[in-house]
């Protein structure tokens, strides 16, 4: 007897069955783990960027550091955080002149260093930064944004935009390296700014004569630096010792009642616009309210601070900075990156 052994037989699928994918509720399951996989990965990766902005800002500022030691080691001292430069020999105050014999021992205070451009700084023509502003024929407030830039680049060649420092003649520093009365041995820059003077220049109100990173809060013509964040409006403020600066209220008399903003220092206020400040306080270790004149120790007390106000372009109060300690400081502080703390102030 034969026994046929059949294959048995394979179900045919159901077309609907074999073309079957997700279901609805599997698809919104896979779109919310991915969203939670976003929400845990996005903050890290911005993160991340932001100490890599913040880590640029604080290399610029080691590049300017670097800078104003070169610069000391030319002149004998760091740059000045506000000085006034006077266009008559007679009209200069004691401090300033005093600044500017340190730097430069010969300077002709006859002329005020520019050669054949006479006893004005604001001479048509004449290749400065010194003659950008309008009403700046007698004298010249720099602020410590201004000195920054101004002792690290200084004059500009108004027919080439590039800042060509100075005249290494003692007597006419601020001689042009160009035109009438222009000499080309030259000591600087000391930084490669990035921008320059916008060519041809004009004097409008409000109309910006700077390029790049330069700016000009105030519009007196004196350029400012900016950082390297993203939409920074606001440029590196600078507050040193050199010529006698980091001053403070000298008497309770003079004092501020504030006990969280016990300082005066006008290094970076316009002296001709008094309503115009960038910031008013450097930053300080200690603060002893009890003894007249005022006893206190800023960061950096034989040295200089510069101040990035951070990606909310705003400095904040200034003061006391306690690193161990930073409960106290204002939001606006907090984010602001600066040459004697690592990264910003305070998380």
């Amino acid at each position: 007897m034969n026994v046929m052994w059949k294959r048995p037989c394979k179900r045919r699928l159901n077309p609907v069955e074999w073309r079957r994918g997700f279901t609805l509720i599997e698809l919104m399951v896979v779109v919310v783990i991915i969203a939670i996989l976003m929400g845990l990965v996005l903050p890290a990766i911005t993160g991340v960027r932001t100490r890599a902005r913040e880590a640029q800002v604080t290399n610029d500022i080691s590049q300017l550091e670097k800078a104003i030691t070169a610069f000391k080691v030319d002149f004998g001292i760091e740059p000045p955080s506000q000085i006034t430069l006077y266009a008559g020999a007679g009209a200069w105050d004691v401090r300033s002149k005093g600044i500017i014999k340190q730097i430069w021992p010969r300077f002709n205070f006859a002329n005020c260093g520019g050669g054949s451009t006479g006893t004005t700084f604001a001479v048509a023509g004449a290749p400065t930064q010194l003659n950008l502003g309008s009403g700046m024929s007698t004298q010249i407030n720099l602020n410590g944004a201004e000195c920054l830039v101004f002792f690290l680049g200084g004059m500009v060649d108004t027919a080439s935009g590039a800042f060509v420092g100075f005249a290494k003649n003692d007597t006419q520093p601020f001689a042009p390296r160009t035109g009438s009365g222009g000499i080309t041995n030259r000591t600087g820059p000391f930084f490669e700014f990035a921008g320059a003077l916008k060519v041809p220049a004009t004097a409008s109100a409000g109309d910006s004569k700077w390029t790049g990173r330069m700016t000009d809060k105030d519009n007196d013509g004196l350029p400012e630096y900016r950082d390297t964040l993203p939409q920074q409006t606001m440029p590196y403020v600078y507050f040193s010792a050199a010529g006698g600066s980091y001053r403070t209220a000298p008497t309770t008399a003079g004092m501020p009642i504030s006990m969280s903003n016990p300082w005066v220092n006008t290094d970076n206020r316009d002296a001709a616009m008094s309503s115009y400040t960038l910031m008013n306080y450097a930053y300080y270790v200690s603060f002893n309210k009890t003894v007249s004149p005022v006893m206190s120790a800023p960061h950096k007390p034989k040295g200089y601070q510069i101040i990035s106000p951070g990606s909310d372009a705003t400095y904040g109060t200034g003061g006391l900075f306690n690193p161990d300690s930073t409960s106290g400081l204002s939001t606006a502080d907090r984010d602001n990156i600066t040459n004697f703390h690592s990264g910003r102030l305070a998380n």
